[in-house]
């Protein structure tokens, strides 16, 4: 009997420690399968990163072919109105008035506008003429008044005095971007000549890569 009452205890002892361990090994499959689903999540999340990247490089280039054949039509109808290797901006507005051609959305086709946008062009001028001396430059002639790009996009435009815009650090930095802009664009034009090398390479180290190429899109948009 004793016996039989031990045999018992032993088993119901083994049968404890099965159920101890059964809990154990199913506590460390539930960490490895959280475990799993976290890194699965993970590398979804990273999938989903890389496919928005993917899309948002597929669009910037597709932007830029269309960019870039839209520039290509352009120069390729001057190239054909040049005469003698001459162009003419008469001969340019001449051809535009062809609502097929691919200069016609570059212009102002309403006589009532058009003739209020050359007025507002011979203002832009008078603006730009009015110059003083200016001290730190040896009384050098200095602008009065300079057009920012960003007061450019906002509708009407408009000047503000050289004096405000270097004693306000917010548009003294746009003045600066924009002159070096300005800089790389003359740059480009006048590559060419090598007897200017020095001055092209003084430019190069105050401009930095990230606004060193001009793209052909920003310089059609400037002509519309």
């Amino acid at each position: 009997m004793a016996r039989s009452g031990n045999a018992g205890v032993v088993r119901m002892g083994v049968a404890l420690r099965g159920s101890v361990w059964r809990c154990r090994l199913g506590g460390v499959g539930c960490g490895l399968a959280g475990s799993g689903r976290a890194r699965r999540g993970n590398a979804g999340m990273v999938r989903l990163e890389k496919a928005r990247q993917g899309r948002a490089w597929q669009a910037t280039r597709n932007k830029r072919i269309s960019m870039s054949s839209k520039y290509n039509r352009v120069k390729a109808e001057l190239d054909k109105l040049a005469v003698d290797g001459k162009l003419t901006a008469q001969a340019v507005v001449d051809a535009a008035r062809e609502e097929s051609s691919p200069l016609h959305g570059y212009f102002e086709w309403d006589d009532n506008k058009a003739a209020n946008e050359y007025r507002l062009l011979q203002a832009r001028k008078l603006i730009r003429v009015v110059v003083q001396p200016c001290e730190p430059l040896d009384n050098q002639p200095m602008h009065v008044y300079q057009s920012l790009v960003t007061d450019r996009v906002v509708p009407g435009g408009g000047y503000r005095t050289t004096e405000a815009i270097l004693s306000t650090e917010a548009w003294r930095n746009t003045l600066l971007e924009q002159a070096k802009r300005e800089l790389i664009g003359v740059r480009n034009k006048y590559a060419s000549l090598t007897e200017l090398a020095k001055v092209w390479t003084a430019i190069d180290t105050v401009t930095p890569k990230r606004i060193e190429h001009v793209t052909e899109h920003a310089q059609l948009e400037s002509a519309r």
